[in-house]
């Protein structure tokens, strides 16, 4: 197999994270079957990160959280936390409008320039 380059490894990337597309509800489900499967062992565990380019961040992010929710809706356990850079405003306020709302910050957290964090809740 040849290692696709930088900018074809991106365009697939893009593609696959597509808003209209079928893969995110594919990748949510597996992820919320392998957190099910963890708590079992382990009750407080969770989380899924995902990072991508900035033309897609926000629309895939929100449709990432409402399917997360939706997974989630009948485990009387949940609750979610993330941790945000404090100088993301953008991001602040798209985790304000899906409910979330500020419990603190991480100081020097971040480890590239030792920004704070700031800690978010839903419940």
């Amino acid at each position: 197999m040849i290692p696709l380059d930088a900018a074809r490894a991106g365009q697939r990337l893009r593609t696959a994270l597509s808003l209209e597309g079928e893969w995110l509800p594919t990748v949510l489900r597996a992820a919320n079957d392998r957190l099910v499967e963890v708590r079992r062992e382990q009750p407080d565990a969770g989380g899924l990160v995902i990072a991508t380019d900035q033309d897609h961040a926000r629309g895939i992010a929100t449709m990432l959280l409402e399917r997360l929710f939706e997974l989630t809706a009948e485990d009387e356990r949940r609750g979610y936390t993330l941790e945000v850079r404090v100088s993301n405003r953008d991001a602040i306020a798209m985790y304000e409008k899906l409910g979330f709302r500020s419990a603190g910050v991480r100081p020097r957290y971040y480890q590239d320039n030792g920004e704070d964090a700031l800690i978010m809740w839903l419940d």
